[in-house]
């Protein structure tokens, strides 16, 4: 399942401009990796990490990290 996910993701970025195809591919590739390491935590953990590191370039929306973090069972950190 997370691997058609995965998968379909990385082709939504690439029709929707999201990300450039390059990059979409790298992220693909990056999260794939950690699922098939770590399982269904270890990609959400790369998850959060990207997604981190997202938040330093561009607008991500609030939603999207809290279902990262909600989805990891922790606190979101702007919850105070």
């Amino acid at each position: 399942m997370y691997e058609e996910a995965i998968t379909e993701h990385q082709t939504a970025a690439i029709i929707s401009g999201g990300e450039s195809p390059e990059k979409a591919v790298q992220r693909a590739a990056v999260l794939r990796a950690a699922y098939q390491k770590l399982g269904v935590n270890g990609y959400w953990h790369k998850q959060l990490q990207l997604t981190n590191e997202d938040l330093k370039q561009h607008y991500v929306p609030p939603f999207d990290v809290a279902e990262i973090y909600a989805r990891l069972g922790k606190n979101w950190p702007w919850n105070g």
